[in-house]
């Protein structure tokens, strides 16, 4: 499963503070932790053709109703040129 998320990109400046692999809705994903600019946050990351099926909405409710979402969390939502689908949720300050 991690071979296909081998290419995953990292904006500059990004700390990682840990990685592991995880299944949500029967999906392979992979969970970061991370820190940037002082923000310290958390990504689902999704290989984006095999989540085309589902719209935003249905991949933000997927993570957001996960036991990976803090309570009352706020999340975004970024399919990127490279083939990946990050929902990045429960921002500290």
């Amino acid at each position: 499963m991690m071979k296909k998320f081998e290419s995953i990109p990292a904006d500059d400046g990004t700390q990682l503070l840990s990685q592991s692999a995880i299944q949500l809705g029967g999906y392979d994903a992979i969970h970061q932790r991370w820190r940037l600019d002082g923000i310290k946050g958390e990504s689902v990351i999704f290989v984006t053709a095999e989540v085309a099926a589902l719209s935003d909405d249905e991949l933000k409710d997927m993570v957001l109703d996960s036991p990976t979402a803090k309570p009352e969390t706020q999340c975004t939502l970024q399919r990127n040129e490279e083939g990946y689908t990050f929902i990045n949720l429960n921002f500290e300050s």
